[in-house]
């Protein structure tokens, strides 16, 4: 049996009355208690058997009454029983002899298994006013003397009082005089009185009755006010406060009009119209109750709105319905209620009792002291129930806290007696003795299952469930933690030894992980990491955002990089990708480098090195442009010395330049080209006649013919005066810009121009005559060059319709003539993909396909294999 506690209510210890038929006062007293099991629930509904024993001089003293009653409690655990009226054990409770000293009650109550004590208690005066039974009703027995000497009224057996106060206006109104107006009169009423005329005359009881009776009147035993719509005040002449006045402050006051009542003192405008509320009440010191039926007693409490109540002192309730009882605490909140000392209850329907606690959140129960303060977030976060266990201000703190959302907080032991039931909690040493008891178990200071074949999950009723959970799958050896929405987690998803966490993770390979938002693992040890990523390559790794490794131990890291057709997933195979790094977007993929599984590498983009230090290190562009600048073959940015070798057509010069004999010399001759390409001109190579060997000078003109702007300007001595090869190595790179017009001069001592079939230095459009101007000899527009280097003998040449390789003079047949006998001619390599992706690809051009490992060209508009 729990043990039970009996909480006794004296609501109304004794009724006394007395029966009209008898006049006898009844011999009992009225008992109430509440009875609750030791957790403090009522037991409600229940039978039980009261027996009461009425000991005599102390609570260990002799029995004098005993009696026994048969009640069941009501909902509230309440019983309520007359003392006297039950069935006598023993003793007559009309025979006791109340005035021998003191009495005391032993309650004792039997649940079905014997009575248990619950305490004994000293009555009090109440029940003895069956002692006043003793009274009689003998008038005679209690017979006084009067006497009166002057003005000095006394009885033999009480006090005297002095009538002179009586005297004013009372000296005329003498017996005789009333007996003079003609009544008659026996001891004890006057009769026959005639109706009064004057102030002092005695009047008649008819007068009276038909005439005012004065500020307060008695119909029917009831005292009330002459006048029904009258205000009541005592203490003043007004209801309102005097302020030039202190002798008002003390007052008790009714406002007819309001139905409002105040008593007490006030030294301000607490009392005065504005700030009586309709039908308030206001009792104390300077308390003001100004809401509608607001109540406000005790000091300087303030009670504002409709049904505010602040009893206590210092207290305020500012809100409808708020109630502030106790010492300097606030009720604020809308049905707010605060007990205490300095509590506040700031949330709608908000409680706080103790000292100093505070709720701020809506239906928040704060108790205890000192309590933590927060602001609520008006979700199922806010507390509901705090209990403080602060000490004093700045140290505030909280034992125990419950939220809306049902979680608790426990700042400390929670004691509970030892479980007997499932669903009670347990002990740390009920949990002790029974180790194996529970889910897990703890041997050796390892935590364990219970059993070993047991999956595990938290957050859902089973593993394969959508929403947010965590479980281990002890069959397959596969974990989960996270979110998932649709059937990322399903059994056919989740592979064996296999890891999964974050949102939407899909890991379906056998030992593969997938971590983060929506990244996807399918086969065999793949690991997909970051957001949208798909490791689909047996061993494949796959991090960033939009990354995918699809074929076999391929990396791809990154964001957005692009796809291909994997030709093995499974297995190496050297035609597929081993690194790839994204740069693209969710909406553009690209690549800023691919490592492929030959070892080609392809970068779009600078690749940045530090500068080489031994011969195994790649060379970065200042290093090749500095090493160049001191070779014979290469300018001083790298770039291969050539020669201007332009052909034009066969034709002797009387033929091209009919118009001038072929002995003429001028001071000045040249020839206009047009570039082909936009590149830097860093020497030329010229033939020419020249008569003398001084003040000669080699000039690049911008444009056609010589009035263009001079690019270089450079002083020559030839090496003869017969023909001689004039052989220009400029001090500073020339800017050429393709399809732009140039042109090179002689000027000096009569120069001559020389244009044979054997000279395959000259050609296009010839210039003479002196440096006031001169006259075209012949236009020939240059359509072709060659470039020449000179060692070793690597040319490429071209003349109207060839371009030859290796050959300054391509065979006519062919568009391209590449002549060598130490190395070939090496297509243009890619793979399918890269293949694929060329624009418009025409018929005739070909390529080698190192996917398929074929030379493939295009015929009718489709890829032919070629071998």
């Amino acid at each position: 049996m729990k043990k039970i506690v009996l909480i006794i209510s004296l609501l109304t210890l004794v009724q006394i009355g007395f029966s009209q038929s008898s006049s006898q006062i009844p011999t009992g007293f009225q008992y109430q208690a509440v009875i609750r099991d030791d957790s403090g629930d009522a037991l409600s509904k229940q039978d039980v058997t009261i027996r009461f024993s009425l000991l005599q001089g102390s609570a260990s003293g002799s029995s004098v009454y005993a009696e026994t009653q048969e009640v069941s409690t009501n909902a509230f655990g309440l019983i309520s029983l007359s003392i006297g009226q039950g069935e006598i054990v023993s003793g007559n409770l009309s025979t006791v002899n109340w005035s021998l000293g003191s009495y005391f009650l032993q309650t004792e109550v039997d649940f079905g298994s014997g009575f248990d004590d619950f305490g004994t208690h000293e009555l009090l005066s109440v029940p003895y006013a069956l002692y006043g039974e003793d009274a009689d009703a003998d008038a005679t027995n209690e017979i006084q003397d009067i006497s009166l000497d002057g003005t000095s009224l006394t009885i033999s057996g009480g006090s005297t009082v002095d009538l002179g106060v009586l005297e004013a206006n009372t000296d005329e109104q003498d017996l005789a005089d009333v007996l003079g107006q003609g009544a008659d009169a026996n001891s004890l009423v006057i009769f026959n009185l005639a109706d009064p005329t004057n102030a002092q005359d005695a009047a008649t009881k008819s007068y009276v009755d038909a005439n005012d009776k004065g500020a307060f009147s008695n119909e029917s035993n009831v005292i009330s006010a002459g006048d029904s719509d009258d205000d009541f005040v005592f203490g003043s002449d007004q209801l309102v406060d005097d302020n030039s006045s202190s002798e008002d402050d003390s007052r008790m006051l009714f406002d007819k009009s309001k139905g409002a009542f105040r008593a007490g003192n006030v030294n301000a405008d607490q009392w005065d119209e504005t700030n009586i509320g309709n039908y308030s009440t206001a009792l104390g010191i300077s308390v003001l109750a100004s809401g509608y039926s607001s109540v406000a007693i005790g000091n300087d409490n303030i009670a504002t709105l409709s049904g505010a109540v602040a009893i206590g002192t210092g207290l305020t309730a500012s809100q409808d319905y708020a109630v502030a009882i106790g010492q300097y605490n606030e009720a604020s909140g809308l049905n707010s209620t605060a007990f205490g000392i300095n509590t506040s209850a700031s949330g709608s329907n908000s409680t706080t009792m103790g000292n100093s606690t505070i709720a701020r959140g809506d239906s928040e129960l704060a108790i205890g002291s000192f309590n933590t303060d927060y602001t609520p977030a008006g979700d199922d976060t806010d507390r509901i129930f705090v209990v403080g266990n602060g000490t004093e201000s700045g140290s505030e703190s909280d034992a125990f806290t419950i939220y809306k959302n049902g979680n608790a907080l426990l700042d400390g032991t929670l004691f509970v007696n030892e479980p007997t039931d499932d669903t009670h909690a347990a002990t740390k040493k009920y949990v002790d003795d029974n180790d194996e008891v529970g889910a897990f178990t703890n041997t050796s200071n390892v935590i364990s299952a219970g059993d070993d074949d047991d999956d595990f999950v938290f957050g859902a009723s089973d593993l394969y469930n959508d929403g947010t959970r965590m479980f281990f799958d002890r069959s397959g050896g596969a974990f989960r933690a996270g979110v998932t929405s649709e059937s990322e987690w399903e059994e056919a998803s989740v592979a064996q030894w296999s890891f999964a966490s974050g949102y939407k993770t899909t890991a379906s390979g056998i030992g593969s992980v997938a971590l983060g938002h929506s990244t996807t693992a399918t086969d065999l040890a793949a690991t997909a990491t970051g957001r949208l990523t798909v490791a689909a390559g047996r061993n494949s790794f796959a991090a960033g955002i939009g990354t995918t490794a699809g074929s076999y131990a391929e990396t791809a890291i990154g964001s957005y990089n692009t796809t291909y057709s994997v030709t093995n997933s499974q297995n190496f195979n050297s035609a597929d990708r081993l690194f790839v790094i994204g740069n693209g977007s969710s909406s553009v993929a690209s690549d800023a480098m691919i490592v492929h599984k030959t070892g080609d590498v392809i970068i779009n983009g600078n690749l940045s090195i530090d500068e080489p230090t031994v011969d195994e290190h790649a060379a970065t562009k200042a290093y090749v442009d500095n090493s160049m600048a001191s070779l014979n073959d290469f300018d001083e940015v790298g770039n291969i010395d050539f020669e201007v070798l332009v052909q034009g057509e066969t034709k002797d010069v009387d033929y091209s330049f009919a118009s001038v004999s072929k002995s003429t010399k001028e001071s000045r001759v040249g020839q206009s080209f047009k570039a082909q390409i936009s590149g830097k001109i860093t020497r030329v190579v010229y033939r020419m006649i020249f008569s003398s060997t001084t003040g000669n000078e080699f000039v690049l003109y911008d444009g056609t013919g010589f009035g263009g702007s001079e690019l270089a300007r450079i002083p020559f001595t030839p090496g003869g005066t017969s023909i001689q090869n004039v052989d220009i190595t400029f001090s500073e790179d020339i800017e050429l810009v393709a399809d732009q017009s140039y042109t090179v001069a002689v000027e000096g001592t009569d120069v001559e121009c020389v244009l044979t079939n054997d000279n395959p230095y000259s050609a296009g459009t010839a210039y003479w005559g002196s440096s006031n101007g001169g006259g075209t000899w012949d236009s020939y527009q240059l359509t072709t060059y060659m470039l020449d280097r000179i060692t070793p003998q690597t040319a490429i040449s071209a003349n109207e319709t060839s371009v030859g390789v290796w050959t300054d003079a391509p065979d006519a047949s062919a568009a391209l003539e590449v002549s060598s006998t130490s190395g070939g001619l090496l297509m243009p390599r890619m793979t399918t993909t890269e293949r694929d992706a060329i624009s418009s690809p025409a018929d005739g051009l070909m390529i080698y396909n190192t996917t398929t490992t074929t030379f493939q060209g295009r015929a009718g508009g489709a890829w032919v294999d070629l071998n």
